[in-house]
């Protein structure tokens, strides 16, 4: 429409040049009027020129204030235009901070839930190992003969030989006729020697208690020399070479979302499907290090350490190494390596990455879990 409004006002601007072109006749057509009283046909015509004029100027004023009301309703749709887009990228940097800080508090809650799990499967074996090293000891202890329930048997005993005989008979079925009233079976007592000697000086025999070792001898008490292992070094610790400039790729935010939704519900398969999609696709999007986090973690949980490690290097190896609190998984990642060593039984290996991630990343969540397990195994 403006540019009718234009061809229009040419238009006038054209018509009024001529119109002015005309204008010298004027005062001619006057006089002749003034001679002669009916008009001529240039008059005629003059005239009715004059009146196309003055239409046109009339007509040229009013489309000068229409464009110029048209030019500020355009300026003013131009400008609510531009509010709404900033209006609109505010809430997209909101939605994405508050999700960021959504991802972040799920995933120190689910770090919280597997220590505590963990620590209630150490409380478990250690019950059991002790509940089993109690039964052994136990087993190997020696049976000791239970007291007699009654008090010493009387025996009497005479000077003369043939009268002791009787009497020890006598002894001997008393003890018999006792034992079998309480209903156990005793042989009966073969009769005494004929030249009996009592010796009432000598003790009774001690039993010496059994050596029982608290700890076997393990490994490290031997005699053989402990070979020298040279210190671990991981290069994927040192910073990249040629990392990747990460940017925000539109409309693939959805295709994340996905693979989260997909952790949060535990399918791992599925998450680790989504995520592979996502780095394979989008591999410099601000989400790619945080994809191969999470395919990291689903590999982890399905206890493929192997696979696991390797999505945690390749946020080591692509990407600069920066702290959590600007949006990277730096920390998280060397956190998880110390996790699978120790998954792996290497204690050594896992406080190597433990003390890195203290000496990079001190004040990141990461580091405060590493700190605790560093000192776990100090105390082992």
């Amino acid at each position: 429409m403006v540019h009718v409004y234009r061809r229009l006002i040419i238009r006038v601007f054209i018509s009024m040049m001529l119109l002015s072109s005309c204008s010298s006749f004027i005062p001619e057509a006057q006089k002749a009027e003034q001679t002669a009283p009916t008009p001529t046909p240039e008059e005629t015509a003059l005239k009715h020129y004059q009146e196309m004029l003055e239409q046109l100027q009339v007509d040229y004023v009013q489309l000068r204030d229409d464009v110029q009301q048209v030019d500020q309703q355009l300026a003013e749709q131009t400008a609510r235009q531009m509010e709404q887009q900033q209006t609109l990228d505010d809430h997209r940097k909101q939605w994405e901070t508050t999700f960021s800080l959504l991802e972040k508090a799920m995933e120190d809650q689910l770090q919280k839930l597997e220590k505590n799990v963990d620590s209630l499967k150490k409380e478990l074996q250690e019950i059991n190992s002790t509940m089993e090293s109690s039964a052994t000891r136990k087993q190997s202890a020696p049976v000791q003969p239970a007291p007699p329930s009654e008090g010493p048997a009387v025996v009497e005993y005479s000077l003369f030989p043939e009268k002791r005989k009787e009497m020890a008979v006598q002894n001997a079925q008393k003890q018999n006729a006792g034992n079998v009233s309480n209903g156990d079976l005793v042989k009966p007592m073969p009769p005494p020697p004929k030249k009996e000697v009592v010796d009432k000086t000598r003790p009774a025999e001690e039993i010496p208690p059994p050596v029982i070792l608290a700890k076997p001898l393990n490994d490290s008490m031997s005699m053989a020399p402990e070979s020298k292992q040279e210190p671990f070094e991981d290069p994927d610790l040192n910073e990249p070479e040629s990392p990747r400039e990460l940017k925000r790729v539109n409309g693939v935010k959805r295709l994340y979302n996905q693979g989260m939704a997909s952790i949060i519900q535990r399918d791992y398969d599925k998450a680790i499907e989504v995520f592979q999609n996502f780095t394979s696709q989008f591999p410099d999007d601000l989400d790619s290090d945080n994809a191969w986090y999470w395919i990291g973690h689903a590999w982890f949980k399905l206890e493929k350490l192997e696979a696991a490690e390797k999505a945690f290097r390749e946020i080591l190896r692509q990407y600069e190494h920066r702290p959590t609190s600007q949006g990277y998984k730096t920390p998280d990642a060397i956190y998880m390596l110390g996790q699978i060593a120790e998954q792996q039984g290497k204690p050594e290996k896992a406080r190597y990455y433990y003390k890195q991630l203290l000496e990079r990343f001190p004040d990141s969540a990461a580091g405060n879990n590493a700190e605790k397990d560093l000192q776990r195994l100090e105390r082992q």
